[in-house]
């Protein structure tokens, strides 16, 4: 079994923790959400995330917060159309409603990055061992 965890920031003062579940149907240019308990019948697929805010962070008023999110389906930007269809698009993220904030992005980051960060691997070995990748955000001193 595959886990994977990532480090997004968000826009908005996100719940200290949460899971989200709702159906995901892809778009040619966007994935869409349809909630959990929708009326509507679709054609799509089951996707879950759950999530925990590292750190809330003041940014005019709305504010951004740091979460990690534990991935328990794997879809084409289902984290990105997850949160920002809960009203927390990731901090750059254009497509799905996010914000570039110049402000406070570093000089080592490119304008059109998305404040997404792939944090965590676990995989089964061959053999039958688990093997884990655990990488920081650059700069990164307390989220692990």
């Amino acid at each position: 079994l595959v886990k994977k965890k990532y480090i997004a920031l968000v826009h908005g003062d996100i719940d200290e923790s949460g899971t989200l579940e709702d159906t995901l149907v892809r778009g040619q240019e966007t994935t869409t959400v349809i909630e959990s308990g929708s009326s509507k019948i679709v054609k799509g697929m089951l996707s879950s995330l759950s999530f925990r805010k590292l750190q809330s962070i003041p940014n005019n008023d709305e504010g951004l917060s740091v979460i990690e999110v534990d991935l328990h389906t794997g879809r084409k930007h289902q984290i990105r159309a997850q949160l920002s269809n809960y009203g927390f698009p990731i901090l750059g993220d254009i497509k799905y409603g996010g914000e570039v904030f110049p402000d406070i992005v570093d000089e080592q980051v490119s304008q059109h990055s998305i404040a997404l960060h792939a944090s965590y691997l676990a995989m089964p070995y061959p053999v039958g061992e688990k093997h884990d990748v655990d990488v920081r955000c650059p700069g990164d001193t307390h989220t692990h």
